[in-house]
């Protein structure tokens, strides 16, 4: 296996990105790859001069197109010319070269592991911002993917060989198929090995191109749909059991039990096809969908009907908020086991 290539989406890079270049290249030959990202002729000096003294190899699109489409690029150029993993970073300066360097040494160590450039967010010079994006993306990311990331939004990665051909299918142009492609990563079930980094933020990382507002609304969309999903579903489901045990009152003998059995029933129906057509856009046959789904529902029926039973004597609060609290706790686990073993697709591309 050959020595992973460096690959460095440019946008608007400033004249720090050629001393960049220029100290990765007294440290190391390794190849490097620069997409020129629709920058226009005021900055080609810039991508002439390290093609030129520092032989690096220029991908040019005539348009700004977005980091996804730039490491995109890379990634089939790469494919076609070379037999081996990438490593990416960052043009803004944000990623020393002796840090980008170990990340290919660990990509080099482990070809077949995703590798990430993880930061260390409790230091002082964090911007507010980016220690608490990474805060709640790092924590979304552990809930919807199993997976545990102390640092989801760093550029500096390595992504193995066998990983790189189907990745080019993972939707995303810009900021978002960074997110995306770790989600699909871990769905593939790819080992994530982290290499610390310096945590490096110039200028309270104005030279950024992300933009938190549009950029995190797409990240977060398959997220929103699964909080949509839910939101509704629960909505059902306790108004369902509202209705019931205000009506049933002592008529029923453990009204409780069963206005519970049947809130949860008529929520399971509505989140079953939410989460199907919705959420997980599952491939699979329906009949064997919901079958799994079925069992892990009646499990998650039975385990929230008996602590609501349970509990409601023993707490003075109504049995309505036993029963959310319940369910909040069990939400997370159904997640997980939904999108791992429910609604899995045999070769899911998120």
């Amino acid at each position: 296996m050959e020595t992973p290539v460096l690959v460095i989406p440019a946008y608007r890079p400033e004249k720090n990105f050629i001393k960049l270049i220029e100290e990765i290249r007294g440290l190391s030959d390794i190849k490097i790859i620069v997409v020129d990202d629709g920058n226009g002729e005021k900055q080609q000096y810039i991508f002439d001069k390290v093609k030129k003294d520092f032989g690096c190899e220029v991908l040019m699109h005539e348009v700004n197109k977005g980091k996804g489409a730039g490491l995109k690029t890379a990634v089939r150029h790469v494919l076609e010319n070379y037999g081996c993993g990438i490593v990416t970073a960052d043009a803004d300066g944000q990623h020393s070269p002796e840090d980008i360097l170990k990340t290919v040494r660990a990509l080099e160590e482990n070809p077949d592991s995703v590798i990430l450039g993880v930061r260390d967010f409790s230091l002082p010079q964090v911007p507010f911002k980016s220690r608490w994006g990474n805060r709640i993306t790092r924590t979304v990311f552990r809930l919807k993917s199993g997976v545990r990331c102390s640092d989801t939004q760093t550029g500096l990665r390595g992504i193995p060989f066998c990983l790189m051909r189907e990745s080019l299918d993972i939707p995303g142009e810009r900021f978002e198929f960074e997110m995306n492609f770790l989600f699909w990563a871990a769905e593939k079930g790819a080992r994530f090995i982290e290499v610390p980094i310096s945590t490096i933020y110039i200028e309270g990382n104005k030279s950024t191109n992300f933009h938190s507002v549009r950029d995190s609304a797409k990240i977060y969309m398959g997220i929103f749909k699964f909080g949509l999903s839910s939101v509704l579903s629960a909505a059902v489901d306790l108004s369902v059991f509202q209705i019931l045990i205000s009506a049933t009152g002592d008529v029923w003998p453990n009204h409780t039990f069963w206005s519970n059995i049947a809130a949860r029933i008529s929520a399971g129906l509505l989140n079953f096809a939410l989460n199907r057509a919705m959420v997980f856009k599952s491939k699979g046959g329906a009949g064997g969908n919901f079958f799994k789904y079925a069992v892990l529902f009646a499990v998650q029926l039975v385990l929230s009907s008996f602590l609501v039973t349970w509990l409601s004597p023993l707490l003075p609060i109504p049995a309505i908020i036993i029963k959310a609290a319940t369910d909040i706790v069990l939400f997370f686990a159904s997640y997980l086991i939904q999108k791992k073993l429910v609604f899995k697709n045999p070769a899911a591309k998120n």
